[in-house]
């Protein structure tokens, strides 16, 4: 009788165990991916902590529970080397950077599917429109329109190196629709953004296209401590796929949008 009860208190104590992984993010605010220095701001802590929010959520089969260490970027990077914390949120593709960590990878290379921001810029602009984005430079930009931007975002500091004369709009909606109008010869959009707002009416946004080369690209990814990945692999894998899962649902999409252009 006493070694059934002990077989039970172990195999109680192994199904309840959690997997509890500590995620190092630079100690200041990058919005609006993360708030805060030592905190988050407990309303508004930022899309990369809402996005991994809900991946621990959806791996609760997992036990998992994720816990937070703010610290400076390099120490971060350190960290993560010496398996001292077990993810580094944030981190682009670096070839130097595999000695510290490792990123989802397919067929050898970072598989950006699994990122937590694919910081894209595409060109949007109407069908019969001449002017074209070729991969290094705009083709056929003729008269006085402009290109419009988001106000803020990056891309519009791209588009002034390379001469290009802007017009800023406070929503990516807005500037989208004076593209509709005739108003501006196209707009340089954050891809999953605008995307997002012409899947919801594709009637209505009917006549604009999107360039097949992306203005601009860069994916930022939730490195793993080799340790961990040694260890864990199949929760590793899991992480990753979820937070690719948890980035394609609308209910996401519509959170960014609302993190990126609430004013």
């Amino acid at each position: 009788m006493k070694s059934l009860f002990f077989v039970f208190l172990v195999g109680f104590s192994f199904l309840g165990k959690t997997n509890e992984i500590t995620i190092a993010v630079e100690n200041k605010p990058w919005e609006p991916y993360y708030s805060g220095k030592r905190k988050f701001d407990a309303k508004k802590p930022g899309v990369w902590i809402e996005l991994l929010k809900r991946v621990e959520k959806n791996l609760k089969s997992e036990n998992l529970k994720i816990m937070y260490k703010r610290l400076p970027w390099k120490r971060c990077l350190t960290s993560l080397k010496s398996n001292y914390v077990d993810a580094v949120l944030g981190a682009s593709f670096k070839k130097s950077r595999m000695e510290v960590g490792e990123y989802p990878m397919n067929s050898g290379q970072p598989d950006n599917t699994m990122g937590v921001t694919n910081s894209t810029y595409s060109f949007y602009k109407l069908k019969l429109g001449k002017i074209e984005w070729d991969g290094k430079k705009f083709l056929n930009l003729v008269g006085s329109r402009k290109i419009g931007v988001t106000a803020g975002y990056s891309i519009g500091d791209d588009l002034k190196k390379m001469n290009i004369r802007i017009h800023s709009g406070t929503h990516s909606k807005n500037v989208l629709e004076m593209v509709l109008k005739g108003r501006l010869s196209g707009f340089a959009g954050f891809t999953d953004i605008t995307d997002s707002i012409i899947g919801k009416d594709k009637v209505k946004y009917s006549n604009v296209v999107k360039s097949k080369i992306p203005i601009k690209e860069k994916t930022y990814y939730l490195m793993l401590s080799k340790k961990l990945v040694q260890t864990k692999e199949s929760l590793a894998k899991k992480i990753w796929s979820e937070i690719k899962k948890v980035r394609s649902t609308q209910a996401y999409l519509d959170l960014e949008l609302e993190y990126r252009e609430s004013k």
